[in-house]
């Protein structure tokens, strides 16, 4: 379902399921993340939601908290992003433990091209969610970094919240890809 007229990026909580068939495949990038075969293949069928909470407190700080329940059996998770470019350490699962990072962009400071494309035309009035996460190389042996825009785009006529991805593998192998969702309401 598509989004309302009046969601932007200054509140972007609700409820969410992906759309398989407008979203990227991000197999290779959960690969190469450590992600298990029977994990990755059950997430590929499984239709799951995103439950998000866009929290800004009395100073002005914001977070994100994203719920992910999916069905067919697979334990869903909560990550926290704290929007102040602050990095932090987390275990984060089966990637292992994790340092990441997050806060809120324009696109004009989006470096990496393949995360500039595509943004709605008021997607720099309250700026697009940008995080970053890389393996803790110390802890788990794996080495790659994944950088993410979180922010709303037009496809097909119809508004979405969008997540790109850009991930750099331990080889250096580059992989681009795109999650579409559908809005299911408000969290």
């Amino acid at each position: 379902m598509a989004l309302p007229a009046t969601f932007t990026s200054l509140d972007i909580s609700g409820r969410f399921q992906q759309n398989k068939s407008l979203s990227d495949d991000i197999d290779k990038i959960l690969s190469r993340q450590g992600i298990g075969w029977v994990i990755r293949k059950a997430l590929k069928v499984a239709n799951g939601t995103l439950t998000i909470r866009h929290v800004t407190d009395t100073n002005g700080a914001e977070q994100l908290f994203v719920e992910s329940s999916v069905g067919g059996g697979v334990v869903g998770s909560t990550e926290a992003h704290l929007l102040d470019w602050q990095e932090r350490m987390k275990a984060d699962g089966p990637m292992g433990p994790t340092i990441g990072k997050g806060g809120k962009v324009a696109i004009a400071n989006i470096t990496e091209e393949y995360l500039k494309e595509g943004w709605a035309a008021d997607a720099n009035q309250g700026g697009l969610f940008n995080i970053f996460m890389r393996s803790d190389t110390v802890k788990t042996g794996k080495s790659w970094t994944k950088e993410e825009i979180w922010g709303v785009q037009e496809i097909d006529g119809v508004k979405r919240l969008v997540r790109r991805i850009h991930f750099i593998g331990r080889k250096g192998e580059k992989i681009n890809a795109s999650v579409v969702f559908d809005f299911l309401g408000r969290a």
